[in-house]
């Protein structure tokens, strides 16, 4: 579950934390907790919303031990006592790596710290409504209201943000779950982005021109139907690209397609598809 996780929402919290400009182990292990985390958060709140269409992300093994028999739960989906024991299990797992995120926030430049922040107390607050709806993911599906949203969102800008070591050996930052150690060992190890691509815009406005500068170069470049991201941060080895020649990452409504290039050794990020990057914690949830 945790591979998937890492995989579908960790490489998120990677590539965001790069483009940041943050490359420290902490901080790329912290920001690929809180991609595990939401990705929990999406599998306990969607249980009904999936098993009708024949899918399902539950852990089969959790699902063993309260009882149930995946496949013939899958065939008629009910919710019951033991579907809320596995839900509430998830959402424990999850509220233990949004703690573990949170303290790696204050490793962020401090223009962006809110904003992760927010999209982690929203994100988690759905957990706390499907807790109101008696962990009933199944005939329901929880939704944080838009007042809500916005007294988190105060909270995150109000909320004094400083690094905090989670608990490891000798005080040290806790290490990397093992499923996302392979994007944390990639990311750090990949090569700089190039300084003239970063500029020396400090500002909010200064990093929106910088943004806006940037997509126009790779536009005007021979890709031009595609902005490229270095491979690596993606896959888990170095392995020959001919394996990956195309690399799927469903974000949210299929707005977003990463596709692997052989010849270039980049992954493309199609036109239009960084907004949901900023918007998708909030509208999501």
């Amino acid at each position: 579950m945790q591979a998937y996780a890492a995989r579908v929402a960790s490489t998120v919290g990677a590539m965001m934390t790069l483009i940041m400009g943050v490359r420290s182990a902490a901080a790329l292990a912290r920001a690929c907790d809180l991609g595990v985390a939401m990705q929990l958060t999406n599998i306990a709140r969607d249980v009904g919303e999936d098993a009708r269409a024949g899918r399902l992300y539950l852990p089969r093994q959790w699902m063993r031990e309260e009882g149930l028999n995946p496949d013939g739960w899958l065939a008629q989906p009910l919710f019951n006592d033991a579907i809320a024991r596995v839900v509430k299990r998830l959402l424990d797992e999850a509220d233990r790596l949004y703690k573990r995120a949170d303290t790696g926030i204050g490793l962020l430049p401090k223009d962006c710290q809110a904003a992760i922040r927010a999209a982690g107390l929203v994100y988690a607050e759905i957990g706390r409504e499907l807790e109101r709806n008696g962990l009933n993911s199944v005939d329901s599906r929880a939704v944080v209201s838009s007042r809500r949203k916005l007294l988190l969102v105060g909270k995150a800008l109000t909320s004094p943000t400083r690094p905090r070591r989670a608990a490891g050996p000798e005080g040290s930052w806790e290490p990397a779950l093992q499923a996302t150690q392979f994007l944390v060992d990639a990311a750090v190890q990949a090569d700089p982005v190039d300084a003239r691509d970063l500029g020396e815009e400090s500002d909010d406005d200064g990093r929106v021109v910088w943004l806006i500068d940037l997509f126009e170069r790779r536009e005007a470049s021979a890709c031009a139907e595609t902005a490229w991201f270095p491979l690596q941060w993606l896959l888990p080895s170095r392995r020959p690209l001919a394996a990956h020649r195309r690399a799927w990452l469903p974000p949210p409504h299929g707005q977003c397609t990463l596709a692997a290039d052989p010849d270039r050794r980049r992954l493309g990020l199609r036109r239009g598809s960084g907004l949901w990057l900023v918007a998708a914690a909030l509208g999501q949830a």
